[in-house]
């Protein structure tokens, strides 16, 4: 694709759509006009550029480019006004990085230089606006970060900015943009590929000695436990026939979102207080707290089986859950691998699998009963509906 005379904002614009960015969430500052500028300049052939949506709070911007992603799997760009809306926004990048969540938040920068060139300094709040290190605000929470220095380097960026996003464990990245910057004419030999050579990287796969070790300790348990919280479709739809397979109950705990239907035989409820003391083996996946340490009481002797694509999670300072067993791997990738090794077993007709499956069948159900007679009672009282009858419905 070759452009000419293209502005830097123009190139950017064009570099998001082209790498599958529909939307740009955003709230505008003094930072934007260069931006705007280009839309403008593309009025008749505005589907070239993403869409834009005007957004009243800077969180909110980052929110809606989170769920876009979850209904689409295709991340989303939020622009922000320089340090006060990256400061706004940081709830939502918070949001998704804890949710690991691709979203490019894309900020303003007050002007580097006061006078002589196009988007310096113009108003008295560029002077108030200024930071040493703007991206410090959000680099805690962000896989990347980086500020846009030099206008031939716009789709770079932007390529790398997306491939980080989406490569396992998936998060949000920064990208400031100052003005004079985005405000610069590209050369007319300026060209960048149509689709971006910064491939995202293919998910992380277990480790087969690791996959042994844990079908070894599955095999073996009379009481396994899944905790699940994090979850994206591909493990919606492996983990329910897993664990129905292998009898296993499955607790959603913390949950961002579902792993298993609540209607399955091995749904084991939002808590796993209730089993978690008789659990010999716990599968671990992708869950920050799988349980409240000393709150809940564990079996002495359980082993802890922790699968994601950073099963330690390092990017927290203080985080002691046992990992006997630790598998880098994407949660869905993961069941599929431990399937595959306990099938070889024959693991489901195992005669332990077998009563297990029986007794579990029974207890999960009494439960889900006798939580939904809680919330019929609930319901049939005079006076306010509860919490309980409103989630129900």
């Amino acid at each position: 694709m070759k452009s000419h005379s293209l502005s830097v904002a123009e190139a950017y614009l064009r570099a998001l759509k082209s790498r599958g960015v529909d939307w740009i969430f955003g709230n505008a500052g003094t930072d934007f006009a260069p931006i705007i500028e280009a839309i403008a300049a593309n009025d008749e052939n505005i589907d070239a550029l993403p869409r834009t949506v005007e957004v009243l709070h800077e969180t909110v911007a980052v929110a809606m480019a989170h769920g876009y992603y979850l209904m689409t799997g295709k991340p989303q760009c939020a622009m922000v006004h320089v340090n006060v809306g990256t400061a706004n926004a940081l709830m939502g990048v918070i949001n998704a990085a804890r949710a690991n969540v691709p979203v490019l938040l894309a900020s303003g920068r007050t002007p580097i230089t006061e006078d002589g060139r196009l988007g310096s300094r113009n108003a008295p709040i560029h002077w108030g606006q200024e930071m040493f290190d703007q991206g410090g605000m959000v680099r805690e929470f962000v896989k990347w970060d980086n500020e846009l220095r030099a206008g031939e380097q716009v789709v770079d960026m932007v390529d790398r900015a997306l491939a980080i996003s989406q490569a396992s464990p998936k998060g949000p990245v920064y990208l400031s943009l100052p003005r004079e910057v985005l405000a610069e004419s590209l050369p007319d030999d300026f060209k960048f590929e149509p689709m971006s050579r910064q491939r995202v990287p293919s998910p992380p796969y277990p480790s087969p000695d690791a996959i042994a070790e844990a079908a070894e300790l599955l095999a073996k348990a009379q009481h396994p436990l899944i905790v699940s919280s994090n979850a994206d479709p591909a493990l919606f739809k492996v983990l329910p026939a897993f664990a129905e397979r292998y009898a296993i109950p499955v607790v959603q705990f913390w949950k961002v979102a579902n792993a298993i239907s609540t209607r399955s035989e091995m749904f084991g409820g939002e808590t796993p207080r209730p089993l978690l003391a008789q659990a010999d083996v716990v599968l671990v996946l992708d869950t920050i707290v799988p349980w409240m340490p000393g709150r809940m009481p564990t079996h002495p002797e359980a082993k802890v089986i922790q699968a994601g694509p950073d099963p330690l999670f390092s990017d927290l300072p203080v985080r002691s859950f046992p990992a006997d067993v630790a598998l880098t791997a994407e949660p869905a990738a993961a069941i599929e691998a431990l399937d595959k090794a306990l099938s070889m077993r024959n693991h489901t007709q195992d005669s332990s699998t077998v009563a297990r499956r029986a007794a579990l069948s029974i207890q999960l159900k009494d439960r889900r009963d006798r939580e939904l007679d809680t919330t019929r009672l609930s319901a049939d009282v005079d006076g306010p509906m509860s919490p309980e009858f409103m989630s129900r419905t």
